[in-house]
């Protein structure tokens, strides 16, 4: 810890800390109070189900913020505060002072996949203190993003006055929403904001692939294997260098989704099903590749499903149905706001970026 205080400043220190502070609030809420939802669930998979709904609700309720011309700052810590005293009358104050039993993990070698997953996610972690951010790097691009969102408080309604584009177009902005959130929509802690969240995107990589397995294996089985495919993949570690954080965070919504959707076809509770809309709708409000490659993937599996549950397709289908149009309102502001990127402004733009940049290769 001294070694590490000593590559950062102090005061870049209390910045980290204050974001992580934010990101802690931000990943328990709204999450933790469905709960009780999820009491059929394994530890692994109760954790990271409050994690991604709740990063999720966040990420679609922006959208509507941003729709009715809101301050973000002040309407998320509005809501987040509302939230806290739901739990605390609910939980603490009426019936059930043991909130956190849920998650509580003997210390016995029973236990030990958890000591190894929880090992494998503070080393995943311990690249916050030292990642540097290389000029055009596509991370650098996502931090202007999240700077516009700071400056509009809000989603953004043009590049400006970063770049000449007088609209923000079709660009998914998620990613940059949650890493406002985190920095509390304020410049000074912008930085450590942006480097939290793009380190904290390959453990959620993790416990997603790992809720995934946990549809077919068991818990224990999930975590090893979770781990093994993590630790002989370069993909996830590689996406650093070059920025590919908001595609991993969606590519990871995808894996969270379509193990929810496993898990949900058969449970009765139609709150919990109906939940997962939030978790669809990031996806393409985080990175459109990754929603595309959702579609390919999930429409055979809904289909299987169908089929193999085939006593009762009609009450699945009626089910499915109404998501779908759940994920579609969810993601009305996004669609009422799209627009194609390939305009005469920004081609011009492009252009001209470009013969800059030859200029001042020929220069040298």
């Amino acid at each position: 810890m001294l070694h590490i205080l000593t590559l950062i400043n102090m005061n870049l220190f209390i910045d980290y800390l204050f974001s992580a502070f934010h990101l802690l609030f931000l990943f328990a809420f709204p999450g933790i109070i469905l709960k009780p939802y999820i009491k059929d669930l394994n530890k692994t998979s109760k954790i990271t189900f409050v994690i991604f709904i709740s990063i999720a609700f966040w990420i679609c309720i922006s959208g509507f913020i941003s729709f009715f011309n809101l301050p973000l700052n002040y309407s998320a810590l509005t809501i987040l505060i509302l939230f806290i005293i739901y739990f605390i009358s609910k939980e603490i104050c009426h019936s059930n002072p043991k909130i956190y039993r849920t998650f509580k993990i003997k210390l016995h070698s029973d236990n030990i996949h958890y000591y190894l997953l929880l090992s494998i996610i503070l080393i995943l972690v311990i690249p916050i203190f030292f990642i540097t951010i290389p000029p055009g790097c596509d991370t650098e691009m996502h931090g202007y993003i999240t700077r516009l969102v700071i400056n509009n408080n809000g989603i953004p309604n043009s590049y400006n006055p970063i770049l000449p584009v007088n609209y923000f177009g079709s660009y998914s902005a998620g990613f940059h929403v949650i890493t406002a959130l985190i920095s509390a929509v304020n410049l000074q802690y912008l930085q450590p904001s942006i480097n939290i969240l793009s380190i904290i995107v390959y453990p959620l990589t993790l416990l997603s692939f790992i809720f995934f397995l946990n549809c077919f294996f068991l818990e224990k089985t999930s975590i090893y294997v979770g781990i093994i495919f993590f630790g002989i993949n370069r993909t996830w570690i590689d996406t650093i260098s070059w920025g590919g954080n908001p595609y991993l965070l969606a590519f990871s919504f995808c894996m969270f989704s379509g193990g929810l959707i496993i898990l949900t076809s058969k449970c009765e509770s139609k709150s919990l099903f109906y939940v997962q809309a939030f978790a669809i709708a990031s996806i393409p409000l985080i990175h459109a590749i990754a929603a595309v490659t959702f579609l390919y993937l999930m429409i055979p599996g809904i289909i299987f499903m169908l089929y193999y549950q085939s006593e009762n397709y009609k009450v699945l289908l009626s089910k499915f149905s109404f998501l779908f149009l759940l994920v579609l309102f969810l993601l009305f502001p996004f669609i009422l706001k799209f627009k194609s990127e390939n305009s005469n402004e920004l081609l011009i733009m492009i252009k001209n970026w470009q013969n800059e940049m030859m200029g001042k290769r020929l220069s040298l």
